[in-house]
């Protein structure tokens, strides 16, 4: 669990995140990158337009369970899978597009009515110290009747840790990023494992690049 210092530091992280300047990647949507070009590869699937049926837009804010004053400014890098005929959508939202203090939910299309956010998200934020700054970009996967949620872990580095892949790799480090992972049986009720891999990040402007470590931990 969070304790109340560590709850500190995650509310001076969040003034952050809504203080920095992301740049021109506030005003970039999906449909920027998903309609027809004149030239295309022939590799390429599309074109691909909107559907305004489905397209999922948050109505309101959740519940904040570490009461820290958190709200979602925009939601991204979304991840789809079906279950008993209904479109499970899960997605990050963030404070500000492309910063920290994400949190990872969740909302169910059906046909009859559309689309509906989950009354219980976030499914996924810290509660551990190797995600302290936030838990990105969730992949769903089922296998052998489970479901699968595979997330970034974000946490600040110290200065030892800092100095070392400097000295190792070049690269001046602010954070770390852990590739983490996640179980279900329903697609709404997850139990967080351990590292799926341990993972050495550097910053690069807003964004976090992670170059996995070849040492597999299981759950």
């Amino acid at each position: 669990m969070i304790s109340e210092d560590k709850r500190e530091m995650m509310r001076g992280y969040l003034e952050e995140a809504i203080l920095q300047d992301v740049g021109d990647h506030q005003l970039l949507s999906t449909l920027h990158f998903s309609g027809k070009y004149e030239c295309e590869p022939k590799w390429a699937i599309g074109p691909f337009q909107k559907e305004k049926s489905l397209t999922f837009k948050l109505k309101g804010q959740w519940s904040d369970p570490l009461n820290i004053g958190w709200k979602s400014g925009f939601l991204f890098n979304a991840s789809l899978i079906e279950h008993d005929g209904k479109l499970f959508l899960f997605y990050r939202a963030a404070p500000k597009k492309e910063t920290l203090c994400s949190r990872i939910g969740v909302a169910m299309y059906v046909e009859e009515s559309g689309w509906s956010d989950y009354g219980q998200n976030p499914l996924i934020y810290p509660t551990a110290d190797n995600e302290i700054m936030g838990c990105e970009d969730p992949k769903i996967y089922r296998a052998e009747g489970q479901y699968f949620m595979f997330y970034n872990g974000v946490w600040p580095v110290n200065k030892e840790q800092a100095e070392k892949v400097r000295q190792s790799m070049g690269y001046d480090l602010s954070v770390g990023c852990d590739i983490k992972m996640a179980v279900s049986d329903d697609l709404l009720n997850w139990r967080k494992g351990k590292l799926s891999f341990l993972t050495k990040c550097r910053n690069i402007g807003p964004k976090v690049r992670s170059y996995p470590v070849i040492q597999k931990a299981m759950l």
